[in-house]
């Protein structure tokens, strides 16, 4: 299926393509979307558990809960004090997992 064909612009096309990002190659996708968000050369997009994220991450895109609410904004570094939010956020209302961070490649 092509997507722009139906009338998607490149990043609409990876939004919806996002709803199904289970059967993609994990490796495949951190490449696809870093080309179209414009991360730097020898820079990956990885996606970790909530309980997996550390002080000094980047967020490749933003945090969201289950109801679609944005909690932090892409491009965002952790910080302990909001790392110690959104855990006890999520105790409350589920965020949306797997998190996308920046990372170094390599």
């Amino acid at each position: 299926m092509n997507l722009i064909h139906f009338g998607l612009n490149s990043k609409q096309a990876v939004e919806e393509l996002e709803n199904n990002t289970n059967i993609y190659d994990p490796d495949i996708w951190g490449a696809l979307v870093a080309e179209m968000s414009g991360i730097a050369e020898g820079q990956i997009i990885s996606t970790r558990e909530l309980f997996e994220l550390k002080p000094g991450m980047v967020l490749a895109d933003g945090i969201k809960d289950v109801n679609n609410i944005l909690l932090l904004t892409k491009g965002r570094e952790l910080s302990e004090a909001s790392l110690m939010k959104l855990l006890n956020y999520n105790k409350i209302t589920k965020l949306k997992v797997p998190v996308e961070i920046i990372e170094s490649n390599g």
